[in-house]
């Protein structure tokens, strides 16, 4: 008896290997995700930093962290203009 590509396929083995990898659709949406939570924690972290230090000491941050945190950001270059 010859094998076929047919019975290849639907023996299951051929599909194991192949779901191993995750396609370049779902890996571009993992990457959109993570841009877009980095994104949200800067645009957190940058709103903090324009409450008063003693506000921002209350909520049990230290003020000096968020501020040095902010600097680079986009946001922070978005202010000085």
């Amino acid at each position: 008896m010859s094998t076929t590509i047919t019975e290849t396929l639907l023996d299951g083995a051929g599909l194991a290997a192949r779901d191993d990898r995750p396609g370049i659709f779902i890996r571009l949406g993992k990457a959109a995700r993570a841009a877009a939570h980095r994104f949200e924690d800067r645009r957190t972290v940058s709103r903090l930093s324009r409450l008063d230090a003693r506000l921002i000491r209350d909520m049990g941050f230290e003020p000096d962290m968020i501020y040095g945190a902010v600097e680079g950001s986009w946001d922070d270059h978005a202010l000085r203009r």
